[in-house]
């Protein structure tokens, strides 16, 4: 009864127990003679198959997950270096993305962003002795602030603080960007435990390459069966209106290794930043920090002001 209770509540990460434990009961009743002795080794060799039968599956799942791997790495790094070799024949500036975060990387001292009605804003970082001359009733300013961000200042030997300034602006060289990520699973002809999605890369609205990332739903050391009921959802589901289904995972989940090997592991993979090969940032410090040419025309562009940082 208190079986069908938990199933019937959908409460499934404990019924998978409730059947092993169900078995041992079994041997131990043939065992002690509560229901005839045939049972015992039937109930030993249910329990030896399935657990012979699981780690098999458990050491298995490692060699699929690093042939998966291995292969998405491979197209990965055929794919950067394409879209490196079209970057260094043109000028090109990139677009950071929600969930992207490109202030964690040397060398960028300025981005676009997404605007409005398919405008893009362009964030620059100023050293804030030329922010604090800025003329900020500019209509074109959407924010400016200062930041924590450090850099040496090679003139007066000296370390000093920036700010970041964000404005309307129109690109003025290709945008670098990506698209939206898509499933493409069912293009591998895995099982439903692997995850593969594709990212696909453009220099203005032309494709230029792809990158693919996948995920694993893998199998504990220590079996954790699962047993699930449901309602499908309607008659035209290809699942019936009420089922139950047993599975070993799903609980745990772990990105797989795509990162194409000359690119450096950092905590949060960026594809935009493997591309233009840039190195994570540990501190808030930039060592080197000068206005890109780029960023300059940007400001000029603006017409904000006739400053433009430490040289």
């Amino acid at each position: 009864m208190a079986f069908i209770i938990i199933m019937a509540t959908r409460v499934g990460f404990l019924t998978g127990y409730l059947v092993i434990l169900a078995i041992i009961g079994l041997a131990y009743d043939a065992y002690s003679g509560r229901v005839p002795r045939v049972f015992l080794p039937i109930s030993i060799v249910v329990l030896c198959l399935s657990t012979v039968t699981y780690y098999y599956f458990y050491v298995r799942q490692f060699v699929d997950i690093a042939d998966i791997s291995r292969e998405l790495r491979v197209k990965n790094e055929r794919q950067v270096k394409t879209a490196r070799n079209l970057i260094a024949k043109e000028k090109i500036d990139f677009i950071q993305r929600i969930g992207q975060d490109f202030t964690k990387y040397t060398k960028v001292y300025h981005y676009y962003t997404p605007g409005i009605n398919d405008s893009y804003n362009v964030n620059i970082y100023i050293d804030r002795e030329n922010c604090s001359i800025i003329n900020k009733k500019n209509t074109r300013i959407i924010s400016m602030h200062d930041t924590k961000i450090k850099y040496f200042d090679k003139k007066l030997n000296t370390n000093k603080y920036l700010c970041k300034l964000t404005a309307k602006s129109r690109p003025i060289n290709k945008l670098l960007h990506t698209g939206n990520e898509e499933d493409i699973s069912e293009e591998y002809s895995l099982d439903g435990s692997i995850r593969v999605s594709r990212r696909n890369i453009f220099i203005g609205d032309k494709k230029v390459a792809e990158y693919l990332t996948g995920s694993v739903s893998y199998y504990p050391i220590l079996p954790w069966p699962i047993i699930f009921c449901g309602n499908g959802g309607g008659l035209l589901s290809q699942q019936p209106k009420y089922f139950c289904d047993l599975t070993f995972r799903g609980i745990l989940k772990k990105d797989l290794d795509t990162r194409p090997r000359f690119v450096k592991n950092t905590k949060k993979f960026n594809v935009i930043a493997a591309i233009l090969d840039l190195e994570p940032r540990e501190t808030d410090f930039f060592p080197n920090f000068e206005l890109s040419e780029k960023a300059k025309v940007a400001i000029n562009y603006l017409g904000l002001t006739k400053s433009h940082g430490p040289q």
